[in-house]
Parts: C-alpha cells; sequence; structure tokens
C-alpha cells in the first residue's frame, strides 16, 4: 500500500481499497479540522461527498 500525503487522504472516494473495503480520510468536524481543511464550508463538502457514497452503495445493496 501507498502513503498518501493528507491533502489526497481527505478527498472521500474510494482511493484506497483493502480486500474491497473503502477507506476514507475526512477532516476532523471541530474547530481544529475546520482550520487544518480551509474552513467549515469545505469541510461540510467533503462531508456531504462521503454521505452520498454511503447512500449511493447502500442503495445498490437493497436493489
Amino acid at each position: 500500500m501507498t502513503d498518501l500525503k493528507l491533502n489526497e487522504a481527505c478527498i472521500p472516494s474510494s482511493h484506497t481499497l483493502v480486500n474491497r473495503t473503502e477507506i476514507y480520510g475526512v477532516p476532523h468536524t471541530g474547530g481544529l479540522g475546520h482550520a487544518n481543511a480551509g474552513g467549515m464550508a469545505k469541510v461540510d463538502r467533503v462531508w456531504a461527498t462521503l454521505a452520498a457514497r454511503f447512500s449511493r452503495m447502500r442503495d445498490q445493496l437493497w436493489r
């Protein structure tokens, strides 16, 4: 497995797979996480994108 840069690990996509398990890196939702990620709006977008991914995965399972 290749090491990722922090900014690469914080992109909510299935960039890392281990035995079909998707691994995500997301910023913490507290004040320091907001500051490190560039503000609350950016953190909200990351988490919303991740939530949408989980919804799509759930919908695929229950077809």
